[in-house]
This record gives C-alpha cells, structure tokens and sequence, in this order.
C-alpha cells in the first residue's frame, strides 16, 4: 500500500501521526510506503529541518517532501492542458506512479485537488483539520446514491471527465466541495468527534476516533524533540493565553481593524489584573504583537516558534484560562488538558462576517469571555 499523506501544518502533522497509530494492525502492515507532503507551511529552511525531524520521531516516514521545493505553491488551472502538464510534473517528481489512499484535511482545497486529480484512482482519506472539518457544507442531493452504487460511480466519472472538456476544470481552483471527491472518500478520522457534530454531507462516511492515547504520547515525543525554554510569568494566579487569529486573510477585516480590536480585548483583561501570555498564530503571515497600543508587564509574547502548535506547551504554562475567538484550540485546551477556554467572538461580529456555522459551533460549546471580564 501506498499512502501520501498531505499535510499543512504541525498540528495537523500531530493528527495525521495519531490517525495512523490509531488503525489497527489489520490494516497497516510492513510493506506500507508513507510520503508525507508539507504545504502550506510558514517556515525558513532551518526550521524545514527542525519539522522533519518532528516527522520522523512520530512515524516512519520512507519520504518527506515540501510542497514548495517543487516549485507548485503558485500553480493555477487556467485551462485543461495545464491540469495534464501539471499532472505529469506532479507524477514525475514524486516517482509514483499511483497511491493506494491520498490523505487530506479537507477536500476542497486546491492544493488537494490537484493530488486527487493527479492520482484519480486513489482512495481519499480525510483526518481533521479542527473546526473546519465540522462546518456544514452543500452537496448534491444524490450524494448518498452515487457512493453506494458502483455503477452510478462509474457514469459520474465519465460525465465529470466529459465536463472537463467545457469548463477546463475551473472548478479546480475554487474553494468548493466536488462530488467526485465525495464518491473517491473512503473514511475519516476525528479528534473532536463526539465533542462536536459530525457535519451531515459526511455522516454516511465511515468514520473513525483518533485514540486520544496516540495524541498525547505524539505531544510528548514532539516535546523531547525540541528545546523549549519558555519565559512564564512568576507565579501561578490569573495567568491566561491568547491566541490571536488572521481572520485579515479570508474574512472582510483588515489587519489594522484586527489590530485594533486584539487591543480592546487585551486592554479589557489587563484592568482585571490579568497576566497574559500572547501565541501568534502558525498561519499568520505578519505579526500583531510588535504592533499593540499597550505597554504593561503583564502580557508578554511567548519564547516559542509561532509555527509550532501551542497544545505543545499549553501544560508548562500553568494557565487558568485560554482566551481566542474561533481557534480550535479552545477545544482541545478544553477537553484534552481540562483547561477553561473562553471566546472573544462577540468583538468581531459587527466588523466582519464570521461563517455563522463556525460561529454556532463555538457558542454552543464555549464560555464567552464576558465572565472574565
């Protein structure tokens, strides 16, 4: 069996190695060939290295390739020559001529569909990418039919491959799902599954937990991978963490409106007295904490890579609270390390439109951050 796991970021490399853990002896055996695939990732070449060592102490990876090296982060699909051109570089430089399952996060991102489109005969595994996995989705009402019906597969493949040649595969390069990925989906893996519903365009999907176990023993192999030398405030007492998004990247908010509402918030919480640690995100191109309006001793930025997940050290911060607005970390904090989370979200609905579903799942499960204040 061959298997390409992609893969945009530590945490998700944290996931990805637990799933895997987690499958049972039935269905892993030696013979498996595991390529990891880093996208996506916010890092210098020196860090490259670091990530690849993390890779290795969590699985046997037999290769390790970045997305970037290959020169197809900028790739786009403007017409159906450039999809077979692209195709046939993808094959040519990862050496393989198919893969058995190509697992993803999700499968309407670009980067991921130009995989599926590559290796069309490959089975498509999904494991979480965090909220993002639980937020309801449109799909075609004849869903369920055509992944159960070999037949109605086939004629689906013939009209989607047929399609092609009229619209030049422009759906490639949006952000959508496509029910011919659906009817290639073999299972998903979950962390959250239980904790948060299971959206309904994937509830006939064969559906696995992540064996909480493998996660906690994947942070502590990360842990004595790293050096970490963290400076944590004196004392123990009303100490919280923040992590700030980049809602400035994908939402109608620009990163000086986000700027200035991180210092409301901070502001809010240092006249209660609290201590806070600031975390950036490991997807945030440009930092806000250089650039906040506050000077105080009490919030300091954490001495730690902004790539790296923050579950890695949230248990060395001695934390009474973890304060952001849609991050999935508030559920992993909150169930995994049973540490309160809270949710600053209410100071970002007037200024931009936050995905209602994303924001019903956070509300529903957590305490908004008016009870710290």
């Amino acid at each position: 069996m061959n298997r390409l796991i992609i893969c945009p970021g530590l945490w998700h490399l944290l996931i990805a190695a637990s799933a895997l853990k987690s499958i049972s002896k039935s269905q892993t055996n030696k013979n498996c060939i595991d390529i990891i695939l880093f996208r996506d990732f916010i890092v210098t070449d020196e860090q490259k290295s670091e990530v690849n060592d993390i890779a290795l102490s969590l699985w046997n990876w037999n290769f390790i390739i970045w997305l970037d090296d290959y020169k197809l982060n900028d790739y786009s699909i403007k017409n159906r020559t450039e999809l077979i051109e692209l195709k046939d570089d993808l094959r040519s430089k990862l050496n393989c001529i198919n893969f058995s399952e190509i697992w993803a996060t999700q499968i309407q991102n670009f980067h991921n569909k130009i995989f599926f489109e590559t290796y069309p005969d490959s089975n498509i595994v999904i494991y979480e990418d965090g909220l993002g996995t639980y937020r309801n989705r449109s799909t075609k009402f004849f869903f369920n039919l055509t992944t159960k019906n070999k037949y109605f597969k086939n004629i689906l493949n013939k009209l989607y491959e047929l399609s092609g040649y009229f619209n030049n595969y422009s759906h490639i390069n949006r952000y959508q799902i496509n029910l011919i990925y659906l009817t290639r989906l073999e299972r998903i893996y979950l962390l959250l599954n239980g904790k948060i519903p299971i959206p309904k365009y994937l509830e006939k999907i064969d559906s696995y937990q992540i064996d909480i176990s493998h996660f906690y023993e994947n942070i502590k192999t990360v842990c004595n991978t790293i050096d970490i030398d963290l400076n944590t405030f004196e004392g123990t007492s009303k100490n919280l963490l923040f992590l700030p998004q980049y809602f400035y990247l994908y939402y109608q908010i620009s990163w000086d409106e986000e700027l200035k509402i991180y210092n409301s918030i901070l502001k809010d919480l240092l006249s209660k007295d609290y201590k806070i640690y600031w975390k950036d995100h490991p997807k945030n191109r440009k930092s806000f904490f250089t650039y906040l309006d506050i000077t105080s001793s009490n919030i300091k930025q954490i001495n730690f890579p902004a790539f790296l997940p923050v579950e890695l050290i949230v248990e060395k911060l001695n934390i009474d609270a973890c304060i952001s607005a849609t991050s999935t970390s508030l559920f992993t904090i909150k169930y995994f390390f049973n540490i309160d989370t809270f949710t600053c979200i209410d100071y970002f609905i007037n200024p931009i439109n936050i995905d209602k579903n994303i924001e019903d799942i956070v509300k529903n499960d957590i305490s908004n951050i008016d009870k710290l204040i």
